[in-house]
């Protein structure tokens, strides 16, 4: 049986981190952690419809 790994990031990486990794992984989603702990997913759909009203996603946390 196949199990995938988990991409994960931390809330406090910018948008910019986040979409790095989904990117570099070749997925569309990666889970949001909070000390070690899933607290959200990041989309690419939360990527496109947040990047445009946020001007500098390399300051702008996950977790904003």
């Amino acid at each position: 049986m196949y199990t995938p790994k988990v991409v994960s990031a931390s809330e406090d990486e910018s948008l910019l981190e986040g979409a790095e990794r989904l990117v570099a992984a070749g997925i569309g989603s990666l889970a949001v952690t909070r000390e070690g702990e899933v607290v959200g997913i990041l989309t690419e759909r939360d990527l496109c419809s947040r990047w445009p009203k946020r001007p500098t996603p390399k300051q702008t946390r996950i977790a904003a």
